[in-house]
């Protein structure tokens, strides 16, 4: 800012330049008519002549400033060649003191006192924006009369001389403190002239921001529109009280209800029957139509911080259609999947039925000999029959099994459900153990601990196939050869919560932990090919799923698996009396 400050300062020094050079003309002109008559004309005339020509030369250097025009950086040198100028103005002014002084004429004295004076006060105003200015002018001017007057010895002109110093003094202290008042009005004009400037730039560059968010809010309101319009989703807008302010085209399209008709509170009780206004989940509604149609929909309401609501709709026709199709597929395609997991859960009642069957037939056949041989056989024979009496009874109970899961598949397939009764575990357990009897002597050998457990609510033949499943696991982790050093032990007991605990646990190879997570995942298996089909974990889990219980595995690799069952005790059956009008005996 300070060479800006230092031009305005020379600028105002040339801005006053013609009137002081029209003073200088006139003065000196005054001068020299006044004193004609009592100077000497050889020094009027000469001292005049030089100040005529210094003007003109400071006349030729204000006409190339003006001309020029310089820049702020060359403001001190324009400066500086004034002051010369100035400087030379007062040498001639001060030698016209010296050499135009007249002792005997007291009037001439006071007219060249005067007009010094009237000089320097002039000077003082003129110059006084550039501070060297004035001291340049002042001192050649007045120091030479002073001299002179000083000269002179008598009171009188001491006295002038004295004042006339004081006035010099003076007129110093008075143009360096204008000067400096007008430097700072100078500064505090160009600091406004900054801040006007770098107002007006901001008020632009803000007006230019103010237009340019103001287009990019437009083009988002725009786009904000045409994503509310053609959403393809139910949307609408309600202020605080719940009245719908907008609607999109997605509405009235599936609805049929228009923007007016939803001022009426029946229209929205009827689109919202059971819609409570909360925010958050979607909660699913039949939305009634314009026709009368109910529409099944689905709604969440999004809070805004003014108290406006968005309320956000989906059609969930398309969706139970899918639904359905989906569910219809899954069984379909569950029933090809599991094709290959059917021989491996009928291969072990079969097993057992064949078994059973070789063996009814080989102890008929001794029973037979035995009785041909010796009628008196009879006890043994007796004996023998109760045998096979217990065989043909698990032979019917493996045939019941794979009854019963030929008609898991049929529900499955056609989304039936399978009966559930009230079954005691541990008979099934025993049951499940037998089944898997023949596979037990080159593996392991089978320890039970059955504690009183409740009575659950499940189809025995499925309880059945989770047991059978879990022992047969339990086997093929253990290793062929070494029966004496593993063993496979069932644990029965009542849970701290009351449901049923089952545990199976074998001391086999273990599963490992990156493979435990999946272990319930359709199809995946950890047995060798040929052993498995992945399937027999993933219908234990469903199966106990649905009755409401619950699966945990716990397993180290090298050390063996537990595998525990948790299902929910059956509610205590309520004893009823027997009606006296009944006359119907008891079944056996």
């Amino acid at each position: 800012m300070e060479p800006r400050v230092l031009a305005e300062q020379v600028s105002a020094l040339y801005s006053k330049g013609r009137v002081a050079f029209l003073t200088v003309v006139v003065n000196s002109a005054i001068v020299a008519f006044a004193l004609w008559p009592e100077v000497d004309h050889a020094r009027i005339a000469p001292w005049l002549g030089a100040l005529y020509a210094i003007t003109l030369g400071r006349l030729a250097l204000h006409a190339a400033y003006v001309r020029r025009g310089p820049s702020p950086m060359d403001a001190l040198a324009w400066g500086r060649a004034f002051t010369l100028g100035t400087f030379v103005n007062g040498i001639v002014w001060g030698v016209g003191g010296y050499v135009l002084y007249a002792p005997e004429s007291v009037g001439a004295q006071t007219l060249l006192l005067f007009v010094l004076g009237g000089m320097c006060a002039g000077a003082a105003s003129s110059t006084a924006t550039f501070a060297p200015a004035f001291p340049a002018f002042a001192v050649p001017a007045l120091v030479p009369i002073i001299v002179r007057l000083a000269g002179s010895g008598d009171r009188l002109h001491w006295a002038m001389a004295m004042m006339l110093a004081l006035f010099g003094l003076a007129m110093t202290s008075i143009a360096r403190t204008g000067g400096r008042h007008l430097t700072e009005a100078v500064r505090l004009r160009i600091q406004n002239d900054e801040l006007v400037g770098g107002l007006a730039e901001a008020r632009g560059e803000l007006e230019a921001r103010v237009r340019t968010r103001t287009a990019e809010l437009e083009a988002q309101t725009e786009l904000l529109e045409k994503v509310f319009d053609h959403s393809p989703v139910m949307l609408q807008i309600c202020d605080a009280d719940g009245a719908v302010l907008r609607i999109n085209r997605d509405i009235e399209e599936r609805l049929g209800w228009s923007l007016a008709d939803y001022a009426r509170t029946d229209v929205r009780e009827r689109v919202f029957a059971k819609e409570d206004g909360a925010t958050g989940a979607w909660r699913d509604v039949d939305s009634e139509g314009k026709t009368g149609q109910l529409l099944p929909t689905t709604w969440a309401n999004v809070r805004l911080s003014d108290g406006m609501t968005i309320r956000i709709g989906q059609d969930l026709t398309e969706r139970k259609r899918a639904e359905e199709a989906l569910a219809l597929s899954q069984r379909v395609t569950s029933v090809g999947l599991m094709a290959a997991g059917v021989a491996h859960e009928i291969n072990n009642p079969l097993a057992f039925l064949l078994a059973n069957q070789s063996f009814l037939r080989e102890r008929l056949l001794a029973l037979g000999e035995e009785l041909a041989a010796d009628a008196r056989a009879g006890r043994g024979a007796a004996a023998s029959m109760r045998e096979v009496l217990e065989a043909l009874a698990d032979a019917q109970t493996g045939a019941e099994r794979v009854r019963r899961i030929v008609a898991d598949m049929r529900a499955l397939s056609y989304g039936e459900s399978v009966p559930e009764t009230t079954t005691t575990l541990p008979a099934v357990l025993q049951a499940s153990a037998r089944m898997v009897q023949a596979e037990l002597a080159a593996r392991a050998h089978l320890v039970m601990d059955l504690s009183p457990l409740p009575h659950v609510r499940a189809s025995e033949s499925r309880l059945q196939q989770i047991f059978v499943n879990l022992l047969s696991n339990a086997l093929q982790a253990t290793p062929v050869g070494e029966p004496d050093r593993h063993e496979i032990r069932v644990v029965a007991r009542t849970a701290d919560d009351g449901r049923a605990l089952v545990e199976v646990r074998d001391t086999g190879r273990g599963i490992g932990p990156d493979a435990l997570p999946r272990i319930f995942d359709p199809f995946f298996t950890t047995k060798a090919p040929g052993q498995g089909a992945g399937l027999g974990l993933a219908i234990v889990h469903g199966i106990v799923k649905s009755v409401g219980g619950e699966l945990r595995v716990v397993s180290e690799v090298g050390r063996g698996t537990t595998v525990t069952v948790l299902l929910p005790a059956a509610p205590a059956p309520q004893p009823t009396a027997p009606s006296p009008s009944s006359s119907s005996p008891p079944a056996p």
